[in-house]
């Protein structure tokens, strides 16, 4: 009787290690392995569309999980239209 509890126990630690194992490595395959679509163009990972827009992979991964995707790379923040960029470029050109 004491034997079956002992092996009941280590397989409840066993199927727990083995579940979290699972987990991790799922959560890793979708962080490595899933596209991204930032203004209408499709990326391979957010690694990639990091690269393509000149921010780091965590800039990417901010902006998703903000619903930032649409302002992510513009270069001046989420609050700068077209014209303001235009009359800042304008303003301190060398």
């Amino acid at each position: 009787m004491l034997y079956e509890m002992v092996l009941k126990s280590e397989l409840a630690e066993l199927r727990a290690f083995r579940d979290a194992a699972l987990q991790r490595a799922r959560r890793a395959s979708r962080s490595l392995t899933k596209a991204i679509t930032i203004r209408g163009v499709t990326y391979e990972s957010k690694e990639a569309a990091a690269q393509a827009l000149g921010v780091k992979p965590g800039t990417i991964k901010w902006a998703k999980a903000n619903g930032r995707l649409n302002t992510v790379g513009n270069g001046k923040g989420s609050n700068w239209n077209e014209a303001q960029r235009k009359s800042h470029s304008e303003k301190y050109a060398k």
